[in-house]
């Protein structure tokens, strides 16, 4: 299987009329961040495939959409209004330490995924004039590089075949957590909403927006969120608040 980085834009954060556009307003559905590497050559691909399983149910973002010097200020902002954060964490480097760590903090629901024979990206760290060639990338291990999560659920997958993503995901929201005894679908929704409120509780339509977040009561992959005249409506009622600002 051949694998190639796809040309994609940024999503957009909001669109002036949704029902003219054709783009849907931010927060109309529960957003997922994946954190990720940039040196692992199947990440793009996987990205790729985790949007396509959740397309309809989750908006998904990652690293690769933020190309701009407030990377930082910007990915903040987006884990902090995620109400999923996805680290892939093939190749194990700072960046996805730092943002995993962050998302914990903020106690986001979250899927830990590492490829089948994924490494600790040794090498990267240095120039290309160093010549590195008794030196190799060790196999990733979670419990001796990452000792910090290693009693947090992680999950592999194989990044050759093209459905694995879209399985893991199902099988994860699916989980049921020993303590509360919601599923991580459950706990998805239930920050969605949470973030929908303190967004939008002081405007003339935070409430129909909190009464209409309220209708799904699970997520299936494969299934839009949302009825078409939720949707719509929804829609209309996050432009109409975000316009009003």
């Amino acid at each position: 299987m051949s694998f190639s980085t796809p040309t994609e834009t940024a999503p957009a954060v909001l669109s002036a009329d949704a029902s003219t556009t054709g783009v849907a307003p931010r927060w109309l559905l529960p957003e997922c961040f994946v954190v990720h590497a940039w040196t692992p050559k199947t990440v793009f691909y996987v990205i790729r495939m985790i949007g396509e399983a959740m397309k309809g149910a989750l908006a998904v973002k990652a690293d690769k959409d933020f190309r701009t010097d407030s990377f930082l200020t910007m990915v903040s902002a987006t884990i902090r209004d995620a109400s999923l954060v996805i680290a892939i964490l093939d190749d194990l480097p700072p960046n996805v330490a730092f943002q995993l760590g962050y998302a914990l903090a903020l106690k986001k629901p979250h899927i830990l995924m590492v490829a089948r024979d994924s490494v600790v990206n040794v090498k990267h760290f240095f120039p290309p004039e160093c010549a590195l060639t008794s030196l190799s990338n060790p196999l990733l291990h979670i419990d001796k590089h990452f000792s910090d999560i290693r009693d947090i659920r992680h999950v592999g997958y194989d990044d050759a075949k093209p459905d694995a993503p879209g399985q893991l995901l199902r099988d994860e929201l699916g989980m049921q957590d020993a303590v509360t005894r919601r599923t991580l679908a459950e706990d998805v929704l239930c920050t969605w909403r949470t973030t929908l409120h303190e967004k939008f509780q002081r405007t003339p339509q935070g409430k129909r927006v909190f009464e209409l977040a309220g209708e799904p009561t699970s997520i299936t992959l494969g299934r839009p969120l949302l009825s078409p005249d939720t949707e719509r409506e929804l829609a209309g009622l996050l432009t109409e608040a975000v316009q009003a600002y």
